[in-house]
């Protein structure tokens, strides 16, 4: 209770000045430090004053006299100090509590993009503006955009990035090595804080395990409009000795069928937006590895039997799905994705990287 009074004391005082000597605000500084192992929110509210004081620090070095003004930032981070900050419910917690809900997030230049375990994805292209920045900024931006698209107020998330940096500075509420890192991190926190969120220390995870976000962060799902060359089509069909009457994830220049289903207005099609309509009793599948776990999913709920074209990645969340579905014939392994995929006559879209790419017969199990 003295250390709190005292604290509120000090930051009324240097409210009502708007200015403090260099001393003065080294110490100051230091005390709120010092509450960050009870209060788990003080970082929250003492990293402008940190900046403040570092800048004070680097443009005349060390002088004990000399006077600091505050900044707006500065005089917001005192307020909540003055105002019972320290009094509220932030008290650290002795035990973490369990994560309702995993999100792995990955940012390029490109685009960012996130999957949780609940079957969600995520993906945002960056402006030209945004694109420019550091990979480190992108890669915060990218799991802040993640938890408001992915996450509900009561959720105890737990994030999953290949960028140590970016955990650093989610971690550790801020930081002092970069202000533009400092502030995305703050603005993450904040917008989790405001609806109910709770955020976990985010854990690393290689950029070779995080496939399905880095998929995200590299290609636009709007550009899935290619299909494997015919003859590896037929191959893949005498193989597993399976006949599909439906293509349910194709366009009007990529089916494979001519019983299809497409993302847009298109007469020949059957339905558009395959997610919406029961499928064939054997239907050929090649959604976008995205919309892989709502695919098993309807597999599994329509008791259908298919043939699905994709990458055999074993680190991702649905390959467990998968492999329960999976009949006991042996999945195809197909050449590289750029020798077996076919794009529509005149486009200029890259293909995506799929490898190493097979064919799985699966069916809906019994339950």
């Amino acid at each position: 209770e003295d250390k709190t009074t005292r604290v509120e004391s000090w930051a009324k005082k240097l409210l009502a000045n708007k200015k403090t000597t260099q001393e003065d605000l080294e110490c100051f500084v230091g005390t709120l430090v010092s509450t960050t192992p009870a209060v788990w929110k003080a970082p929250l509210h003492y990293r402008a004053l940190q900046t403040t004081l570092l800048v004070s620090l680097r443009k005349f070095r060390r002088d004990k006299r000399r006077s600091v003004f505050f900044s707006h930032g500065s005089l917001r981070d005192l307020d909540w100090w003055a105002s019972g900050g320290l009094r509220a419910n932030n008290v650290s917690p002795w035990r973490m509590p369990s994560p309702t809900l995993h999100i792995w997030s990955d940012a390029s230049t490109y685009a960012g993009g996130a999957v949780s375990d609940s079957g969600s994805h995520f993906q945002r292209s960056w402006s030209e503006e945004e694109s420019r920045k550091h990979i480190n900024w992108l890669e915060l931006r990218a799991a802040r955009y993640a938890l408001l698209e992915l996450a509900n107020p009561g959720d105890v998330v737990q994030l999953h990035l290949d960028n140590m940096t970016a955990i650093a500075f989610i971690t550790k509420l801020g930081g002092t090595r970069s202000q533009v890192l400092c502030k995305e991190s703050l603005k993450l926190w904040r917008q989790a804080i405001r609806r109910n969120i709770t955020i976990l220390p985010p854990q690393w995870i290689s950029t070779e395990e995080n496939t399905e976000a880095d998929f995200l962060s590299r290609h636009k799902l709007l550009r899935w409009d290619f299909k494997l060359a015919p003859a590896e089509f037929r191959r893949i069909c005498r193989r597993l000795q399976v006949r599909p009457t439906l293509d349910a994830f194709a366009s009007r220049g990529s089916h494979q069928i001519p019983r299809y289903m497409t993302w847009e207005e298109d007469h020949r099609a059957v339905a558009i937006n395959a997610l919406d309509y029961y499928w064939d009793p054997v239907t050929w599948l090649f959604p976008p590895v995205p919309l892989i776990p709502l695919v098993l999913e309807r597999v599994q709920e329509q008791q259908i039997e298919a043939i699905l074209i994709c990458p055999g990645w074993k680190g991702a969340m649905w390959w467990p799905q998968l492999v329960e579905l999976r009949t006991e014939m042996a999945p195809v392994r197909l050449p590289a994705a750029a020798d077996c995929l076919k794009l529509p006559k005149g486009s200029t879209e890259e293909l995506p990287r799929l490898d190493p790419l097979y064919a799985f017969h699966i069916r809906g199990k019994t339950v």
